[in-house]
């Protein structure tokens, strides 16, 4: 800075001051467009964070099914509908009595409403040996019984291949991390 005695003052002192420019613009922590980028992934991880801890995923398992019998109950209050449905085995022990389900037909069957009814029981487990799908889990058998609204015409629905959706409940997406990883 001081090296030259040569050289006028006011050189020195203008050259002292472009340095501290230059050393400001250097050290310029963020600009106003870089903090609102920082704000908004601050705002994003805290969204996230709320939703893992009180956000609700509702768990579906989905599955081929055959209709093999309908029938009234005793006290004619709903209808039983027996089905032969093929269950992931990672996902049949989680099945249980009282479950609600969805039952849609497959397209081209000729039906297209969603029945809606409630896993009755379950009448037997793993009737048939565990089939092996390439690249998916093997599959096993099961016979349940559904009970629906008595006011559902399931007259042609007896031998049709339907899906049936079981749902499992609700979690939050941290319980669910938990059962994951554990």
């Amino acid at each position: 800075m001081f090296n030259n005695p040569l050289e006028s003052f006011h050189n020195t002192v203008a050259e002292a001051k472009a340095e501290r420019e230059q050393l400001d613009r250097l050290l310029t922590v963020s600009s106003p467009r870089e903090l609102l980028l920082l704000v908004l992934v601050l705002v994003l991880l805290a969204t996230l964070i709320v939703w893992l801890v009180f956000g609700v995923l509702d768990r579906n398992i989905s599955a081929n099914a055959t209709v093999l019998e309908h029938s009234i109950t005793a006290d004619s209050s709903n209808q039983a509908v027996r089905m032969e449905a093929r269950l992931s085995t990672e996902f049949g022990p989680t099945v249980k009595a009282g479950m609600s389900v969805l039952i849609k037909p497959l397209k081209g069957q000729g039906n297209t409403a969603t029945i809606q009814g409630n896993i009755r029981s379950i009448l037997s487990l793993d009737i048939a040996e565990e089939v092996s799908v390439a690249g998916r889990a093997p599959l096993t058998t099961k016979l349940l019984q559904i009970t629906v609204d008595p006011d559902v015409d399931l007259s042609s629905y007896s031998g049709s291949e339907c899906r049936l959706i079981i749902q499992l409940g609700r979690l939050s997406p941290l319980e669910l991390i938990g059962k994951t990883l554990l």
